[in-house]
């Protein structure tokens, strides 16, 4: 089988994190990223479907918000918006 190499920049604990993951799973990272790239190119796999690190702190604040009582009501965010 024919191969290539691909070169991407990433940082180093991300590169550290998942070389560790990827030998205790007893794979390496080349096998790795060749699947997500499989799953990827066969449209299995889709970035878009997970949350990013933003998302994760928007939701975080906004659980925060919430159990501090810092609502609005649906009705209170449309007047505010002009839709009433």
């Amino acid at each position: 089988m024919e191969t290539t190499r691909v070169i991407f920049n990433t940082t180093p604990s991300i590169k550290k994190a998942a070389q560790k993951r990827a030998r205790e799973e007893g794979t390496d990272l080349t096998s790795t990223l060749n699947q997500a790239m499989l799953l990827y190119a066969e449209g299995v796999f889709d970035p878009d479907d997970f949350l990013t690190r933003e998302d994760v702190l928007a939701i975080r604040r906004a659980e925060a918000d919430v159990k501090a009582g810092r609502v609005h009501t649906l009705s209170e965010v449309r007047s505010n918006l002009g839709l009433t």
